[in-house]
């Protein structure tokens, strides 16, 4: 397979790119060109891959390269988000091997790929993966996602949903609210700020405003690869989403709402409407799918997030395998040195965890009497 790999797209290169991606079964957004300014943006650099036979383009494989913290032209990691994109395992595989050696990923530590393969393909891909000597990087629970069938008008879609939410959906839709999609800087700054003291609370890291801003110039705005969706109550903020969109499938991103707003509307719960909201946004763009990004047994007493899937459960997804993420160290050095104190901190979790469990197991089996 020939790999050429360029650290930005021309004209031609980009028509080439779109044409396949658009094109390709196993496509994901965060693969189209559009998105390395936003990569750019967060500090780190972007390298386009394309693998050619016969002439023809095979994969594309949008990588980002986060710099090294004291070596100078070196990078401690590569990831494809949501890619490489190819729809044959054998070619994926080749495809990787080509680009792991290529000269431009030469002072890359290690080289990580997260492709929207599902279910019984994802099985598939995961195996000449492994073959390849692809490592999984991740707990296979944390690539679990929810699939909800989008097809059908609006009350077809709620109609799936459980009788609790559809009793709060309906509630909801008897206040006065209106639905915007953001297209201006100030009302995008203002979610982002939003979004963040909700994550900042939760223990989850903020989002950069230069990346976030970009994204939304980029990506946005459009309203053609994502869209900021807005709930207003007579013009105070109540919630909002973010979502991405590929030709089929659209993925929710983030969302975050108004506590106080919602105690005021007499304990208003907001989700049922605003993920119906998302999921017919979803649909008039012709998308088929809504991927929940992320779903596990609620009833998992092992499930860390199952709060989280309890409220997703009501939206009654499919349980749906994806790859997980793999990687394959390319030089072990540069790896090492540029991930200490991850590799360390994940040791360190490693040991622990194994220590609850044993204790865990020692506490289960005594003798109650």
């Amino acid at each position: 397979m020939e790999i050429e790999v360029q650290d930005a797209l021309s004209d031609r290169l980009t028509a080439e790119w779109d044409g396949f991606l658009s094109n390709a079964v196993h496509q994901h957004v965060r693969q189209d060109p559009r998105f390395g300014p936003v990569d750019l943006a967060e500090g780190n650099e972007v390298r386009y891959a394309l693998g050619r036979e016969n002439g023809g383009v095979k994969a594309v494989g949008l990588f980002t390269l986060r710099p090294h913290p004291f070596l100078p032209g070196a990078f401690t990691n590569a990831i494809s988000l949501s890619g490489p994109v190819s729809d044959d395992p054998a070619v994926f595989v080749s495809f990787m091997e080509g680009v792991r050696r290529h000269k431009a990923f030469a002072k890359v530590g290690r080289i990580s790929v997260t492709p929207y393969w599902l279910d019984e393909q994802a099985e598939e891909l995961g195996a000449h993966l492994a073959g390849r000597g692809w490592i999984m990087s991740e707990p296979r629970y944390l690539r679990l996602t929810g699939i909800v069938d989008i097809t059908g008008t609006a009350s077809d879609i709620a109609s799936q949903f459980s009788q609790t939410c559809r009793r709060k959906l309906r509630k909801a839709e008897k206040e006065d609210l209106e639905v915007v999609a953001l297209q201006e800087d100030a009302d995008a700054a203002d979610f982002l700020a939003r979004l963040n003291c909700h994550r900042t609370e939760r223990g989850l890291g903020a989002l950069r405003q230069d990346a976030f801003m970009t994204t939304f110039e980029h990506v946005y705005r459009g309203g053609d690869l994502g869209v900021i969706r807005v709930i207003y109550h007579r013009g105070r903020f109540v919630a909002g989403i973010v979502l991405h969109r590929s030709r089929d499938t659209t993925h929710f991103i983030y969302s975050v709402h108004d506590d106080e707003v919602l105690a005021e509307l007499n304990n208003l719960r907001i989700s049922p409407f605003l993920m119906l909201d998302a999921m017919k946004w979803a649909s008039e763009k012709g998308c088929r799918y809504f991927d929940l990004e992320g779903y596990g047994n609620p009833d998992d007493p092992d499930n860390p997030l199952k709060h989280i899937h309890k409220y997703k459960s009501e939206f009654k997804p499919t349980p749906t395998l994806r790859v997980p993420q793999h990687h394959k160290i390319s030089n072990r050095m540069i790896y090492l040195s540029g991930n200490f104190k991850d590799i360390l901190k994940n040791w360190i979790k490693a040991k622990i965890l194994k220590r609850q469990k044993y204790f865990d197991s020692k506490w289960h089996h005594k003798d109650p009497r």
